[in-house]
């Protein structure tokens, strides 16, 4: 998969989550939905930046904010499951397994941007 086909998900994802807060008029919904698509921004963001990064305290600390990223992701995304599960609606289970789907991906990149600058030992001195 392509950075420009993973973006591309990463905005269908945005734009699932948009729908939930127009479905949903709850008010704990609608904050876990914005902060939903501005941590999925900053996951593209930063996989961008990491592409880019020049040092190995550069990557780790951006890997650091991927993960940090990822985890309020997942967060929220447990949340909306738990709030799903006393208001069943089947938007909000496509939106749901669409970001942990695109979670997936995000880390797969990363383990493979791991992978491939441990193998070139691009850090070492």
């Amino acid at each position: 998969m392509k950075l420009n086909d993973l973006t591309e998900r990463n905005k269908k994802f945005q734009d699932a989550v948009a729908q939930i807060t127009e479905l949903i008029h709850h008010k704990s919904v609608l904050e876990y939905c914005s902060q939903l698509i501005r941590s999925a921004r900053r996951m593209d963001a930063l996989l961008r930046k990491l592409l880019a990064t020049k040092n190995e305290l550069q990557f780790n600390t951006v890997i650091e904010s991927l993960e940090d990223e990822s985890d309020e992701i997942i967060f929220i995304l447990d949340q909306l499951t738990e709030f799903d599960k006393r208001n069943s609606t089947s938007v909000m289970k496509r939106m749901v397994k669409q970001g942990f789907d695109v979670i997936s991906l995000y880390s797969f990149a990363c383990d493979r941007l791991i992978a491939s600058r441990l193998s070139k030992d691009e850090f070492d001195h």
